[in-house]
Formats: structure tokens, C-alpha cells, sequence
């Protein structure tokens, strides 16, 4: 991914507590955007540890749900 700076990437897991204890030991290109799968209300959690990585990016099939989250973009990152 640091060999193609022209491209920008989105790596999305449901792991967010996985990211989120290895996020201060990787390597964060500026092109490589961290992101989490939210289905509902019920992994909410996870846009918590999201914030908790550089150039976090949430991902939801309902950014509807995600709009009613406190400090919610929508899937949108404004860092």
C-alpha cells in the first residue's frame, strides 16, 4: 500500500478491539483509511475503538442508525 500512494485503500474489519491495541505499533501510510463494518445499534461500540486510530473511516449497509451516534458523521471522517 506505501508503494502506491496514488491509490487510497480501506481496509474494514469487525475486529475493532484488535485494531485499536495495534494501531500505535503499525505503520499508517496516508493512504490507507482504517475502517469498521457497523450493521446496528448493537456493535455501536465499535466506531469507540475506530476513534481510536488514525484516519478512521466507518462503514455501514444503514448510516441511517449511524446518524442517531453521538459524534457521528455518517461514515464521514473530519479529523
Amino acid at each position: 500500500m506505501e508503494e502506491c500512494p496514488q491509490h487510497s485503500f480501506q481496509v474494514l474489519t469487525k475486529r475493532s478491539d484488535r485494531v485499536r491495541k495495534l494501531a500505535a505499533k503499525l505503520a499508517w501510510p496516508k493512504n490507507v483509511w482504517m475502517g469498521v463494518s457497523v450493521e446496528d445499534s448493537r456493535v455501536f461500540d465499535r466506531i469507540d475503538d475506530l476513534r481510536e486510530v488514525p484516519r478512521p473511516s466507518a462503514s455501514s449497509p444503514a448510516n441511517r442508525s449511524l446518524a442517531r451516534w453521538p459524534g457521528s458523521t455518517c461514515g464521514r471522517y473530519t479529523g
